[in-house]
């Protein structure tokens, strides 16, 4: 096994990679787009690909199982949306906005409304990654079988498979093994916590961003160009 091959199907684990892909997604969503904390997402999906692959999965299974793995990240991708969309409505409410607008001095109200604008939006990104931290850390220290993934899974079984073929086992213990070389995908199994919380708050998100235009009063086509203008790779 080289050692790229060791890193994708080890890098969840690796504190290097923990560290540099929150690093890369805070920094480059806060100061440039949420253009680049897609790409991080979408590297990382590569990442698992790649691993479940090496891991056995045919192509469509382990696609479908990197996206289970990385279905915070997308959660995180679609909150930041809905931090953009909504966070001049929330300023507003607390009336800050207005404060800016009325002020006598105009420019020095706007950078203000600006500032805490900038900070609101960085504060709520770094809870997006301080997520991502609580998640690598769960899965370092998850030791059950339940928090074994699909491939992983999906290996010991095939080992299992090939040992009885060899002909350490025969009749229903072989095609017990056979059986059990697809096991269930992960999101058929129980969810932890951590699934629960994932799916909650992207599907919140998704909600959120969908019902923008009457809880902002915006138009659609205003929410879109907003968007549009967040996913731009340059500000």
């Amino acid at each position: 096994m080289t050692a790229w091959q060791r890193f994708v199907r080890e890098h969840d684990d690796r504190r290097s990679f923990v560290v540099a892909y929150i690093a890369l997604a805070l920094v480059l969503s806060i100061w440039i787009s949420l253009f680049w904390l897609v790409a991080v997402v979408s590297v990382h999906v590569g990442l698992e690909l790649g691993r479940h692959q090496a891991l056995g999965c045919a192509p469509g299974r382990a696609l479908k199982a990197a996206l289970w793995e990385t279905k915070l990240d997308w959660a995180l991708v679609l909150f930041a949306l809905v931090v953009s969309v909504y966070i001049d409505t929330v300023l507003g409410l607390v009336g800050l906005g207005s404060a800016a607008r009325l002020s006598a001095g105009a420019a020095r109200g706007g950078a203000r409304f600006l500032s805490w604008k900038t900070a609101l939006r960085t504060a709520l990104l770094s809870a997006d990654d301080a997520a991502q931290v609580v998640r690598a850390i769960a899965r370092r220290s998850a030791k059950s079988p339940q928090s074994r993934s699909i491939g992983d899974t999906a290996l010991a079984h095939t080992a299992a498979h090939t040992t009885l073929v060899d002909g350490h086992g025969a009749g229903e213990n072989a095609t017990g093994a056979a059986k059990s070389l697809h096991p269930p995908e992960p999101w058929r199994q129980s969810w932890a916590l951590g699934d629960k919380f994932a799916v909650t708050l992207g599907a919140a998100a998704a909600l959120l961003l969908g019902f923008s235009p009457w809880l902002t009063a915006s138009s659609v086509s205003e929410i879109a160009a907003r968007l549009l203008g967040e996913l731009h790779p340059w500000p």
